[in-house]
Parts: structure tokens; C-alpha cells; sequence
């Protein structure tokens, strides 16, 4: 029986006008996600949990001021399917002039659709943050086309076609599963958005579960701009909504910037502390909670009293257009405290502001809501052949994970040093 995250995008796929976007595994993505035979008016009703006659009413049939977005989003879905395809070609086969200049292309277009259906449903979405969804993974595909032309160029002794090969020396092929590895990372984020966007859009979900999906969008489109999700976690635990949980947490993002930091976002149900639903934010490495980044004109009052102390640099940094809390944050403001306990007490209660992102009050309604979207959520990760891992998880899983994130850049970052001193080699078939 077809999924209702399928269903879903079978209903995007209906509501378009017009296909205006064509790629060469269109046909295979069909087969794979779609049941173009779904008319979701006439979806029994016992299969719709939300209000499809309403929902029709708002977005209805062509001529569909609307279907821009739909096209945007179906378009995003397919595209990101064609890259995976071509990226496990690349990693497992080598990579040709073709390749690069396909994947290149088609992440040029992913950009624009993606952040279009981004523009489409949050108003607030930064125009000249236009391709922010990818743009280090197009930035990274230009580099791989522009290093076969390199290639071509240096070839003296023998011409080299367009879809000549490369054959790859160990250490090649170790690079090339690396950027391979890093930019499906990227993608991830791009691919956790368009799930989301689907969720908040489809009437197969309770009001509850696109309520919660709409919310993640807005918060976290700045936070993960132009970052890599290594990792999902999700527990599906559907006892979660009761008055005691076995677990709070909901749902892990492990995540990396292109500095290589590294971090842990959580959605969490109530527990002792903090009597709402939300989202907390970590670095694996360190137990204390963080605060979600900022903008300068959010907390304007707290950055002039960090200035006026000289103690900014202490507390954060600034990467991606967003102020960043440092990890030793807490140990600083306590040694602070020693001297002025009132400058203490402002610096620890703007910290337990900032870890705790209100998603919903703590009514048993929004609980259950939280619950229904993690199964929506893992399932259509699932079915997106996204998820890698869609279990509850220990401190001794966090520390793994950590340290895994931490070995892959390593050897990337070595790998990349390496080939700029001319180590790697490459010879053409």
C-alpha cells in the first residue's frame, strides 16, 4: 500500500499546471515515488486525517495562482533524485567530463527551485540568500567540472573526450567517495527542508503535524544555511504524548558548518525546567545546552552590554550571518559571576532564552501533535531514502556520532592538503 508521504507527493505532482522541468530519470522517479493514479479529492475519507475540502478551497485546481510552488517542489524532489544517481555513479565508477557538467547543472537548477518553494512558504526567506538550500554543494560541483578541464588541458599525449573517464589512483578514489560523502551531507539539508515543506503542505496530515512542520521551517532555514546534517535521529515512541514519556526527545539533527564545528539540535517535549514543547541546540562534545544563534537585530540589548564589557569575543563568534555562542559560554559567564553576579544573572537567562525555542505549549494535544509528526517525519524520511537511523539514542550514541563527524572532516580536510601539494594523480582512459 502506497505511503501517505507518497500520497503526498503524488497530490504536489496533481496540483501542478504544468511540467516545466525535465530530467533523464523523470520517468524512473515516478515509478519509485508516485501513484499518478491518486485524485486527492477523492481520497477516502477514512485515509485523511486533515480537511481536504478546505484545503482544496485554498489551493485549488488550475488555473492555480499557487502552482508555482508545486512545480518548485516537485521539480526539487526530482532533482535531488537525479543527483543521488549521478553521485553514486561518480563514487563507485569515477567521474567523466559528462558527469561533472550534469551534476553541476543540475544543482545550479536544484538551487532555484528549492529556494523558490522556500520563498513560496515563509515570506521572511532572504532573497540574497537566493541559493543559500546549496550553494556550497554547487560551489563544490563547478570545482569538480572545472578540475576536468584542468585535466583536459594538461593532457599532452592524448586527446580526451567528453566522456572519457577518469581512472582514479587509491588516493583519487578516497578523495573523490570524500566529496562525494560531503556534498550528499549537503544535500541533506536541502532534502530534510522539501520533506518538511511536504508535511506542512499535504491535507494527508492533522493540522497539528503541519503546524509543527511550518514552525521548523522558519526556525531553522537560518540556522542550517549552507550547513551538512551527517545524521537524523527520530523516536517514534507513540507513548510520547502522555503525561510521562519514557524520553522527551523527539527528534536529532546532528549537523556541521563548513568551519567544521559541530552541532546537535533537538526537539524536545516538556521536562522538569521547561513546561513547552521545544528546541534545544548542543555540541556533542560538551553536556551544557547552547543557545540558538542570533541575528544582531534580534538581541541588540545583550550584544551592546557584551561590547560595553568587552567580553563578546568571550561569549560568541560570528559565521553565516548569525552570532554564534561559544562552547565554554557557560564556564565564562561563571567566572564572570564572581565579580558582578547582576551581569551573571542578564548572561544565563538570555543562554536559557536562547536553548529553549518555544515550538507549541505543553497542552496533551500539541504533545500527541509532537508524536504524530515524529512517525510522519521518520516516515517520509524512510520513503525519501533519507534516513539512515530512525531509533532513541544514548549520550555513549551522541559521543559515536560526534566523533565520527569529527574523523570524516579530518580526513577530508587531510585529503584536500594533500592533493594541493600534489599528491593525488590522475591518469585518463
Amino acid at each position: 500500500m502506497i505511503s501517505r508521504f507518497k500520497k503526498s507527493l503524488g497530490f504536489i505532482y496533481l496540483l501542478q499546471r504544468e511540467n516545466v522541468y525535465t530530467t533523464i530519470n523523470e520517468k524512473e522517479f515516478n515509478s519509485t515515488f508516485l501513484d499518478t493514479n491518486i485524485d486527492p479529492i477523492l481520497i477516502p475519507s477514512e485515509e485523511v486525517i486533515g480537511n481536504t475540502a478546505l484545503f482544496a478551497n485554498k489551493y485549488p485546481f488550475a488555473p492555480n495562482p499557487n502552482a508555482g510552488f508545486y512545480e518548485d517542489t516537485y521539480a526539487s524532489f526530482r532533482f535531488l533524485y537525479e543527483i543521488d544517481i549521478i553521485l553514486d555513479q561518480i563514487e563507485y565508477q569515477g567521474i567523466s567530463f559528462d558527469l561533472a557538467e550534469e551534476l553541476m547543472n543540475i544543482c545550479g537548477m536544484l538551487a532555484v527551485t528549492t529556494s523558490n518553494a522556500m520563498i513560496s512558504l515563509d515570506d521572511d526567506f532572504s532573497m540574497n540568500k537566493k541559493y543559500s538550500l546549496c550553494s556550497d554543494i554547487y560551489i563544490m560541483t563547478q570545482n569538480m567540472r572545472h578540475n576536468m578541464l584542468l585535466y583536459h588541458s594538461i593532457s599532452n599525449d592524448k586527446k580526451l573526450s567528453q566522456n572519457h573517464d577518469i581512472l582514479f589512483t587509491r588516493f583519487d578514489e578516497v578523495e573523490n567517495r570524500l566529496n562525494c560523502k560531503y556534498i550528499k551531507n549537503g544535500l541533506s539539508v536541502v532534502k530534510l527542508f522539501i520533506v518538511l515543506a511536504t508535511l506542512q503542505v499535504s491535507p494527508l496530515y492533522s493540522d497539528g503535524v503541519r503546524n509543527i512542520s511550518k514552525t521548523l521551517i522558519s526556525i531553522l532555514l537560518n540556522v542550517l544555511y549552507n550547513k551538512r546534517i551527517i545524521k537524523y535521529m527520530v523516536d517514534v515512541d507513540i507513548e510520547g504524548y502522555n503525561n510521562k514519556p519514557r524520553k522527551t526527545t523527539r527528534l536529532k539533527i546532528y549537523f556541521a558548518m563548513s568551519n567544521s564545528d559541530r552541532f546537535c539540535i533537538r526537539l524536545d517535549l516538556p521536562h522538569e525546567g521547561e513546561d513547552s514543547i521545544h528546541l534545544n541546540i548542543n555540541q556533542p562534545a560538551y553536556k551544557q545546552s547552547l543557545g540558538f544563534p542570533f541575528t544582531r537585530g534580534e538581541d541588540f540589548e545583550i550584544l551592546d552590554l557584551c561590547y560595553n564589557k568587552s567580553i563578546f569575543e568571550k561569549l560568541f563568534y560570528e559565521k553565516d550571518d548569525l552570532i554564534w555562542f561559544r562552547s565554554n559560554y557557560s564556564s565564562v559567564i561563571k567566572d564572570l559571576g564572581k565579580i558582578d553576579e547582576g551581569l551573571y544573572k542578564r548572561l544565563d537567562d538570555f543562554l536559557h532564552e536562547r536553548s529553549h525555542i518555544k515550538i507549541c505549549s505543553s497542552s496533551i494535544d500539541n504533545k500527541k501533535a509532537v508524536s504524530d509528526f515524529s512517525v510522519a517525519f521518520s516516515d517520509a524520511m524512510i520513503d525519501y531514502q533519507v534516513a539512515t537511523n530512525i531509533y532513541g539514542s544514548t549520550d555513549s550514541d551522541d559521543k559515536m556520532i560526534y566523533q565520527y563527524m569529527l574523523f570524516v572532516d579530518y580526513m577530508y580536510d587531510t585529503v584536500i592538503r594533500l592533493d594541493t601539494l600534489g599528491s593525488g594523480t590522475v591518469k585518463f582512459l
